[in-house]
């Protein structure tokens, strides 16, 4: 009986996530996953810290055409569909993690950088 019980004591343990670790399993299931949208050519996320990871978007645009319209239109409807898909950014958002949303042109340079935050998840106005 004492077996059993340790038994189960180390299996709830270690099924018990840190707050460190549901980042790198929100990062290796971001990666590993697609966003299907045209405009999207790349995305990629990094851990931080403890309390904080970047996630990188290359938009198949020039600088010239990444605009207020853009960032204000067709990017909260990519955002949607990446919080659609990992509901573990929700729940690291409410835990105080910080993601840094990094928007770069075609050609790899970041026009613009924005933290998603329990203050604007909600309605995903980050820009």
């Amino acid at each position: 009986m004492k077996k059993l019980t340790l038994f189960f004591l180390a299996l709830v343990l270690a099924s018990c996530k840190s707050k460190e670790g549901k980042i790198f399993a929100f990062i290796e299931d971001f990666n590993n996953s697609e966003i299907s949208n045209p405009l999207v050519k790349q995305s990629k996320a990094y851990y931080i810290n403890k309390k904080e990871a970047n996630i990188d978007f290359i938009l198949n645009a020039t600088d010239s055409t990444i605009t207020n319209d853009i960032l204000k239109t067709s990017f909260p409807k990519i955002l949607d569909q990446v919080v659609n898909s990992h509901p573990d950014l929700n729940s690291l958002v409410k835990d105080d993690v910080i993601f840094n949303l990094r928007i770069y042109n075609q050609f790899g340079t970041k026009v613009v950088e924005s933290p998603l935050d329990k203050d604007n998840i909600a309605n995903l106005n980050v820009f």
